[in-house]
């Protein structure tokens, strides 16, 4: 089974809402879907793409928020 097409936009976005703060990171992602961090991490790039997040880099960790559009 493929984790990869499981985790779908729609529900990294649902987890926004979720959880508490502005921003997700890949590790949040991957706990709460029970997947590899480099599988959320595709997710999330994927989502900024289509410009739905966006994020920036702080110390080798990366954050990600919500655009207006997401």
């Amino acid at each position: 089974m493929d984790i990869f097409a499981e985790v779908t936009p729609d529900a990294v976005l649902d987890l926004f809402d979720e959880i508490r703060g502005p921003v997700l990171t890949a590790g949040d992602v991957a706990d709460a879907f029970d997947c590899s961090a480099e599988t959320a991490r595709r997710k999330l790039r994927e989502l900024e793409a289509d410009g739905r997040v966006d994020s920036r880099e702080s110390r080798s960790r990366i954050f990600w928020w919500r655009t207006d559009d997401g």
